[in-house]
């Protein structure tokens, strides 16, 4: 019985996401980002889940030196950001993770055509904008 041969694009994420210029890498390592990854790799974010819906992504907080992409849309823009988010952690020495806890959603389906731009009136990078918490306190 012959496997199918189809790649995962699940698995193959990281593979997916778009090599970046100087100027993507110079972007990922601001202060900004860096301070909003640092965020990302406090103890009390352990568990914490945020959307970020203007760059098309969703994010949880794992330890304190490792958080996961939960969520992303399958468009140019919302990898580019994807992908210099990694960057950003790797300049810190933690992780970033992408693959099979990532569930690639259709930017079609999320009403951005994967031709179309995102939202031109958000921040330049998640640490600008306002995010949505979503989470669960435990008594």
């Amino acid at each position: 019985m012959q496997e199918n041969m189809t790649p995962d694009p699940v698995k193959n994420l990281a593979v997916r996401l778009p090599a970046l210029s100087e100027s993507d890498v110079e972007f990922a390592t601001t202060n900004t980002a860096l301070s909003w990854a640092i965020f990302w790799l406090s103890e009390e974010n352990v568990g914490l889940v945020q959307v970020y819906p203007e760059y098309g992504l969703t994010m949880q907080g794992v330890t304190t030196k490792m958080a996961r992409c939960i969520m992303v849309l399958d468009h140019p823009e919302c990898l580019l950001t994807l992908q210099q988010m990694r960057a950003t952690f790797r300049f810190l020495k933690a992780k970033l993770e992408v693959g099979t806890c990532t569930v690639i959603r259709d930017a079609e389906i999320s009403g951005r055509g994967s031709e179309g731009n995102l939202n031109t009136d958000s921040p330049t990078s998640p640490a600008d904008g306002a995010t949505a918490v979503i989470g669960m306190e435990v008594a």
